[in-house]
């Protein structure tokens, strides 16, 4: 089984200084060994958790996590 987890960042960019984005991570439940992850992808923490909650939710296989922030993403543009 895998769980997901939301991971807050702190990255730099040379255009816009330091911000605080949110990836997010996937591992092995049972022996909790990272096996994707997923950097910058929210500016909002609720977005981020919300994704995530879904993912453990559904239980979500790794493979489909970049096809699951990306239809995320591109919901969060048509709002």
């Amino acid at each position: 089984m895998v769980t997901y987890r939301v991971i807050e960042e702190s990255i730099y960019s040379g255009e816009l200084g330091w911000y605080t984005a949110y990836g997010i991570s996937a591992y092995y439940a049972s022996t909790g060994e990272e096996i994707a992850h997923i950097t910058d992808v929210f500016l909002n923490k609720a977005d981020a958790d919300s994704l995530v909650d879904q993912c453990n939710r559904l239980g979500l296989e790794p493979v489909h996590l970049p096809i699951i922030i990306e239809d995320a993403l591109i919901k969060q543009r048509k709002l």
